[in-house]
This record gives structure tokens, sequence and C-alpha cells, in this order.
């Protein structure tokens, strides 16, 4: 079975990103579901989890990057694994 993959252009910068797989998606779920978790950190270990560069970094160097990169990357790596923002909340709230 093979992957997704994507290379995209954030403010000049190319990140290879993949699908991210269904043991992953659950670990977000989890995270959108936590009352300690908040989207932000939902966001980083999507990045963490889908975007090549940043598996070895932890979730507070992801953190570091500017916002709008973090925030189209974390954009990027969910519409490639079937969790855009709509896809995301219905499958959050049918979970």
């Amino acid at each position: 079975m093979k992957f997704k993959t994507k290379v995209v252009t954030i403010d000049g910068e190319k990140f290879k990103i993949q699908e991210i797989n269904a043991r992953q998606r659950k670990e977000l779920f989890k995270l959108y579901q936590d009352d300690n978790s908040d989207a932000l950190d939902s966001q980083a270990h999507a990045i963490k989890m889908g975007c090549e560069k940043f598996r070895d970094s932890s979730i507070d160097e992801i953190f570091e990057m500017p916002g709008t990169v973090f925030a189209n990357l974390a954009d990027e790596v969910m519409k490639l694994s079937g969790l855009g923002d709509d896809d995301e909340k219905d499958a959050v709230k049918n979970s």
C-alpha cells in the first residue's frame, strides 16, 4: 500500500509531506478530544507525523517555526491525509 506524498512550497521553502497512517489519525483524534490539549497541539503533532523534515523534532521545536508556516504546513498535512477543515470536524464528531 502506498501513502500519498507531496512537496509543498511555503514562503519559498520546500517541505515533503506524507499522508498520515490510521494509527496516527487515531492519535490526532484523541488530542482533539483531550481537555488538556488544544488545536495547536494537534496541528504540531500532525506536522511531526506528516512532514519528513520534522519527524525527529520535538513539539517545542515545531512551535518555534513562524506562525504562518506552521498553519499552512499543518493544513497541507491534514488535507493530504483526508482531514481538511470540514472532514476533520466531522470525523472527530463521529469518532
